[in-house]
């Protein structure tokens, strides 16, 4: 049974809307019937003056194929969020992108709006607020006949697919809000950008052939252990950020992936690196840290993870902060910003001239390398690693030797020793 949607997990939500995947297709003959369905009552009904040519039809059935099989994931998912964010905006189509196939066209958002008419899809649309990072992005949803389709003819996440040729190396601009996701940036292929596909690609091939389950019973939603499929984000350039997303496992809350993940039918254990932005920091810096836990300051010690929030937005920030991240003054009733801010600087004073000048982005993509790094490794041990950013979830059987490749990997990348962290299912 799904457990209550509170408000706050509500707004968690509405933060992370599932984006639309222009390369998701139907691969059985369930799902090929639920787009038959659709399409051929969409030709029945729509009023043309004439006939369409043989060329738009097929593109029709085409790019039809791929809504229907994105919005059927989507149901099956659970309807998480506002609904799949689409591209409705002619900037964003009929024009060549690596990020989706030629044939996403202008004529797609009359395709949303002829579905919506008909009572297959419902549409939020987005509107330009002219303030950057406020623009609403539009999203859809499934609504009831087409419910009922997905039903009649039991189509499951094992009826859908996603193509191959999905790019998997994605580079973004910089977030222009709270709310801004930061759009996708096109770029042309170098030894570099091919060399990360490549190697990426490879890993991906190794894990989707693993022996990874997941018990339902974990979680109140449906979850697709197919999803293992993972896309490096660059932030700017390919030497900024560089994290792993999108394995369905990133994206459970961490009690449900310790009690429902089994790997080669093992309970997992989740592996991750002690305070490793600071430490990334002075390796950077080639100095060694303080003794002592980082984020602990003197008068503060009760207020450590609002610390910690605070020094590693300093990371990100590229000029003074006269405020807290969202969200952390709950933990700093009776105290300043600025005391907070000079407290962290006065621990740290050998990385100061760091804070707040925009380093995090540099730091995020060495951790992102060691994590490639430490992933490899584990697969030439025929190790299964699952990545949570700078932590990696293993079979419990295979923590030692996983935490020892870790420990190797960061001491050769950063020249210090650091503590690794092994974490149960409560």
């Amino acid at each position: 049974m799904a457990k209550p949607r509170t408000k706050k997990r509500q707004e968690h939500e509405r933060e992370s809307d599932p984006w639309f995947t222009p390369y998701r297709t139907p691969a059985t003959p369930a799902a090929l019937e639920v787009g038959g369905a659709v399409l051929l009552d969409l030709e029945k009904r729509e009023v043309r003056k004439r006939a369409r040519k043989k060329e738009d039809r097929n593109w029709l059935w085409r790019v039809g194929h791929v809504l229907v099989a994105n919005l059927a994931y989507h149901c099956l998912s659970g309807s998480p969020g506002n609904g799949l964010v689409v591209p409705r905006a002619k900037r964003e189509l009929g024009k060549k992108s690596r990020y989706h196939p030629p044939y996403f066209t202008r004529s797609f958002p009359k395709l949303l709006d002829t579905l919506q008419r008909l009572g297959y899809l419902r549409q939020k649309k987005g509107a330009f607020s002219g303030k950057p990072g406020h623009s609403k992005r539009t999203t859809i949803q499934a609504d009831a006949c087409f419910i009922e389709l997905v039903k009649k003819h039991q189509v499951t996440f094992e009826d859908l697919e996603v193509s191959e040729a999905e790019e998997v190396i994605i580079l973004k601009r910089a977030k222009r809000g709270h709310w801004d996701e930061g759009g996708p940036i096109e770029y042309e292929d170098t030894t570099l950008t091919r060399k990360l596909r490549a190697e990426l690609r490879e890993f991906n091939s190794w894990l989707e052939g693993a022996d990874i389950v997941f018990d339902p019973d974990a979680h109140d939603r449906p979850v697709d252990v197919r999803a293992r499929r993972l896309y490096r984000y660059f932030a700017g350039d390919f030497k900024s950020g560089g994290r792993l997303f999108r394995g369905f496992w990133q994206n459970l809350p961490k009690p449900a992936r310790l009690l429902g993940l089994r790997i080669q039918g093992e309970p997992v254990i989740e592996l991750d690196y002690a305070q490793l932005n600071p430490m990334l920091a002075y390796a950077k810096v080639g100095r060694p840290p303080p003794s002592g836990d980082a984020y602990t300051l003197p008068g503060l010690e009760d207020q450590r993870d609002g610390v910690k929030k605070v020094f590693n937005a300093l990371l990100f920030d590229k000029g003074p902060r006269d405020r807290f991240p969202k969200g952390v003054n709950v933990h700093f009733p009776k105290t300043k910003v600025g005391d907070v801010i000079g407290a962290i600087r006065e621990k740290h004073s050998m990385i100061g001239w760091l804070l707040s000048s925009g380093a995090g982005f540099d730091l995020m993509f060495r951790e992102s390398e060691i994590m490639m790094r430490v992933l490899e490794h584990l697969r030439r041990k025929a190790i299964v690693g699952l990545p949570v950013f700078d932590a990696v979830i293993v079979k419990a059987s295979d923590a030692e030797a996983a935490m020892a490749v870790m420990k190797d990997q960061f001491k050769k990348a950063a020249g210090m020793e650091i503590e690794v962290r092994l974490e149960r299912a409560p």
